[in-house]
């Protein structure tokens, strides 16, 4: 093994492990039929409700055919439907996070909104550190003029209410990761 794959291993592995213990569900899967599979078999215990997605994942991916998927046209589309699906630009391995950035606001309504939360990430694209992460974020902003940079670990959480612990209550209350193997980004 090369010491490429083994720093991607370890990476994706401690990515993994931090993603998890702050309460997300990562799905690993190989391609973006892999992705669909996982998201559908996953949704099939969440209720009734459209699927939404960010309109560039739409238009970038090739999901449209494998899911249901509906974009998200406005803010209540989100909040009403089952759960969203938007892509994370990169991971960070130091704190299991996911990185959004994106100049639109239905792309960010996605995220922040959905009551489940389905994140697509690519393992080729997490980093190893914040370091590393703020400059790609520069870049982000200089080559693509990102306006917009989240970081997201984890379900949402609060604690503004009498210091109790609450999930869910201020974006998704699930979050799942659809870590995507053998496929590059498109």
């Amino acid at each position: 093994m090369s010491e490429t794959n083994l720093t991607n291993n370890f990476l994706k592995t401690r990515f993994v492990e931090r993603a998890t213990k702050a309460g997300a569900t990562v799905l690993e899967v190989n391609g973006l039929a892999g992705a669909a599979q996982a998201i559908a078999e996953t949704i099939k215990t969440k209720g009734e409700g459209p699927l939404v997605a960010t309109p560039d994942l739409l238009e970038e991916t090739g999901l449209t055919g494998l899911l249901p998927l509906e974009p998200a046209v406005d803010e209540f589309k989100v909040a009403g439907s089952v759960a969203g699906v938007s892509p994370g630009r990169f991971g960070i391995a130091e704190t299991g996070s996911i990185v959004y950035a994106a100049n639109a606001r239905l792309d960010r309504l996605v995220a922040m909104f959905s009551p489940i939360h389905f994140a697509m990430l690519y393992a080729e694209n997490i980093v190893p550190d914040l370091v590393v992460a703020g400059g790609k974020i520069r870049e982000l902003q200089v080559q693509e003029g990102s306006k917009y940079v989240s970081f997201v670990t984890g379900p949402s959480r609060t604690a503004d209410i009498e210091r109790v612990l609450t999930i869910g209550v201020q974006g998704p209350k699930e979050l799942y990761i659809v870590l995507i193997n053998g496929e590059t980004e498109r």
